[in-house]
Parts: structure tokens; sequence; C-alpha cells
């Protein structure tokens, strides 16, 4: 099966509650996209057409894509009113879980959590996970400017750890986003920047140690984390406040999981295979931002993978990191996409 871990939906009414926030600006670029400014900067940008599922099923099918797992994508549910975010994220999970319930093998889907009120947030969870059903949990690198490994996200985390449940961190701007203001910056730059900063103070801070059950889903192939893997060890072994971790941060590194969305340079693939192994890499497109079947040509032509190796990066890999897709997957062998299909 071909296991597309990072893929985005848009419901309407959450871009209609952006257009309505006075921190965000909606605008049409020229070919009729929605590119979403903060502060004056690009942060993000939803093709037009935003796919209806049935679109998104389509083109699955022509792509030879058999899963999509969903999420909601930057800036995720993080608004400054603490109940618009409460309820938000309600809405949101709601619709995404339902698309799961209607194509249960076709689409799974990760719940955006409202981190402004902890105790929200882990009802929340609670909620999606016990209630809807749903496979997972995405997060932003950072939450307006907190990083995760801020004492007060200790309690979710923990409840992550004890659910054993995968995570797909993924870059969202922070509140100060003049670094990126110029020439697209936060999306080409800063993003896959804020990922390894995030990924980094969870090692340093000794979280990884600690609710070492958290599957971590890296975005865009962890940022610059392949390359510079080898500066952080120089930090561990000199600086003392980076000496928290029980190993090296490259141990870490290797434990975790990357998609292959940005891979499409076949160097930088082969530089995440070469640094953090074949058997951590999970396929993913982006979409809609990359079309269903985006950098399964690079991943073809790896010289670093074999048949078997491509084959779980594909899918075998995020099987195990999904259950209850494995479990869907076993009830039911795959149909076509235009197949009526139903939760069992």
């Amino acid at each position: 099966m071909r296991i597309d871990v990072h893929a985005h939906f848009y419901p309407e009414p959450y871009i209609a509650r952006l257009a309505a926030d006075p921190e965000f600006e909606l605008s049409r670029d020229a070919v009729g996209n929605r590119v979403v400014r903060y502060g004056g900067t690009r942060v993000f940008t939803i093709p037009e057409p935003n796919r209806t599922p049935e679109e998104r099923l389509a083109e699955m099918d022509a792509a030879g894509v058999d899963v999509q797992v969903l999420s909601l994508g930057t800036p995720n549910v993080y608004v400054a009113d603490v109940d618009e975010s409460r309820a938000l994220a309600v809405s949101t999970n709601d619709l995404l879980a339902g698309l799961s319930r209607a194509h249960p093998i076709h689409f799974r889907a990760l719940a955006s959590l409202p981190l402004g009120d902890m105790d929200a947030t882990l009802r929340e969870l609670d909620r999606t996970i016990d209630q809807l059903g749903m496979d997972g949990v995405q997060l932003g690198t950072n939450f307006r400017g907190e990083f995760l490994d801020e004492p007060r996200f200790e309690p979710l985390l923990a409840e992550l750890d004890r659910r054993s449940l995968p995570v797909l961190l993924h870059p969202v701007p922070r509140l100060d986003v003049s670094l990126g203001r110029d020439y697209a910056l936060c999306m080409v730059m800063e993003f896959p920047v804020d990922t390894t900063r995030a990924v980094a103070r969870l090692i340093y801070s000794g979280a990884l140690d600690r609710f070492s059950r958290i599957r971590w889903i890296l975005s865009h192939v962890g940022g610059t984390l392949p390359f510079i893997q080898g500066r952080m060890d120089f930090g561990h072994r000199l600086f003392p406040e980076c000496q928290t971790p029980a190993e090296p941060p490259s141990a870490y590194l290797r434990r975790l999981y990357y998609d292959t969305v940005t891979s499409g340079y076949l160097a930088a693939l082969e530089c995440a295979i070469a640094n953090l192994g074949a058997s951590q890499l999970v396929f993913g497109t982006d979409c809609p931002h990359n079309p269903p079947g985006a950098f399964l040509d690079v991943l073809a032509a790896s010289p670093s993978l074999d048949e078997s190796a491509r084959q779980a990066v594909l899918g075998g890999t995020a099987l195990t990191l999904f259950p209850r897709l494995a479990s869907a997957v076993r009830r039911r062998s795959p149909r076509r996409h235009g197949d009526t299909e139903s939760a069992e």
C-alpha cells in the first residue's frame, strides 16, 4: 500500500474563520490560490480549488495512492482567543473524523488540539481518540511562540506518551515572523528551521527521555536535522546546558520518523537515508500543496533503497505507526476509491 502520512484538508468553515480573524489576512494570488498572511508575512497558501473528498479520492486513485492521513496543517487551530480555538478544534476534528468514518481505508485523520487551555486540550485528546476514533495528533512546532519543552505542556506529552500515539510535528509561524518576512522566507526557510529548533529543544530538555513512547513523525524530512546532527552531538559533548539527555542527539534522531515531503531532490533524500536510516522514513506529499503522487519518482530513483526498503517507506512502516489503519486494512482489502466504504 501507498500511505501518505502528510496530507492536509482545509474545511471551508476553517478558512472562513481565518478570513474573519484580524490576526490573519487572506487574499488571492494571480491564479486564484488563497494566500494567508500573518503580520504582513506570507505564512501559507491554500491551493484552489480546495478539493472535495470525492475529487481528492479520484486524484489519489489516478496517482496510485491508497491512503491519506489527513491533518489540518498550518496555522492549525492556534488562534488568540482560547474559546474560539477550542471550538475550531472541535468542528475541524468532527469533520476530519467524519471523512475517516466514511472512507475508513482511504482517509484517516489526525486531531488538532487547542493548546491555549491544557484542561481543554486533554479533554479534546480523549474525545478525538476514544470517541471519534482518530488515529493520532498533529502538533505545531510551537504554540504562539512557546515550544513543546515548556513545563506547561508536560501533561500533554505525558498523555501522548501513555497512549503511545503517533504525532505529526508540523511547522507553524511564530508570533515574530520578521525573519521570514521577505521573499516568502517564512515558508521557504523558517518552517524547516522551526522543525529543527523544536526537536532540538525536545532532545536537549530531556523530554524525549521522559516521554519515549510518543511516535514522532517530523514534517519535511525533519527540516535541517539530517544535515546538522553532528553539530548537535558537538553541543552535547561541550556545553553543560546540552547534556541533560542520556545519549547524543543523533541517537534520538535515529528513533524518530520523517516524512518525505520536500525530498524532491534526490541528494536530500540520500542524506536522510544515510544519516537517519531508511527504516525511519514514511511517504508524504503535503497534498494539496503538491499532487497526490509527489516524490514517488524520487523514491523510485534512490540507489539506497532496495525494493523491500522502498515498500516500507511507501506504506509498510506507516502501518506499524497507525494501528487503527492497519486494523481497517486487515478487515478489508482496499477497494477502488469510487466504491462505497463503511467502518466495521
